[in-house]
């Protein structure tokens, strides 16, 4: 029988890619979308800072006024330990992270929904941080800091199994390929709504994380 084909619509570190090859997959991986840094106008009153990305805080970083700012100890409010943790490496204040935006707008509202705060964002903003904070009326700006486009690649083989991280991942790898008969592993639920089906997708464990993903995966191959 031969190895099952296995696809990752992001680029893998080499222990993730590992991790894939040891339960027997061959493995394939392009980017399914594309990210640029942009040039923004920075809020020069910034007290409270929210990332729901690396990329976020990348850009913020490359403006000439973020030193400044870190000064001053800017407070940082994170999705994702990952992005938690490149914040305090570059210097913020990280008050406290979530594992998504949901979380993140009830953890600010019954902590801090009296502060004012700026939302560094992608082109493809996170519309449950946003609603959340209009309906429980919290202080916020966003502000662009990066673009996300979708690369749409044609995909030159079937696959049996395809990872998706992001539902933009799933829109750019859907526009031209056909990918029905694929076992679709979807970080998360958010990015599993995006088939608008449920045949042949397994949603990893909450929280999101690449290895929550593997042990969906396991649990497949089973």
């Amino acid at each position: 029988m031969s190895a099952l084909k296995l696809l990752s619509t992001r680029f893998l570190s080499s222990e993730e890619q590992v991790a894939l090859e040891n339960l027997g997959f061959v493995v394939d991986q392009l980017a399914s979308i594309s990210v640029e840094l942009i040039d923004f106008k920075m809020p020069k009153d910034l007290e409270n800072a929210i990332f729901t990305s690396q990329n976020a805080i990348k850009s913020f970083l490359k403006h000439s006024l973020s030193t400044e700012l870190l000064s001053k100890g800017v407070r940082a409010y994170c999705v994702g330990e990952k992005t938690a943790q490149l914040a305090t490496d570059s210097g913020f204040k990280v008050q406290y992270w979530a594992n998504n935006s949901e979380e993140l707008a009830q953890m600010i509202k019954d902590n801090d929904a009296t502060q004012s705060f700026v939302y560094f964002s992608g082109s493809i903003s996170m519309r449950a941080l946003i609603e959340g904070f209009k309906r429980d009326v919290i202080s916020y700006r966003e502000v662009v800091v990066y673009t996300t486009k979708e690369t749409r690649p044609i995909l030159e083989k079937q696959y049996d199994l395809i990872l998706f991280f992001s539902p933009s991942g799933v829109r750019s790898i859907s526009a031209n390929n056909d990918i029905s008969k694929a076992v679709k592993v979807c970080i998360g639920p958010t990015t599993a709504r995006e088939f608008n089906t449920n045949n042949n997708i397994i949603i990893a464990d909450y929280p999101p994380s690449f290895n929550h993903m593997i042990m969906a995966i396991k649990q497949f191959k089973q």
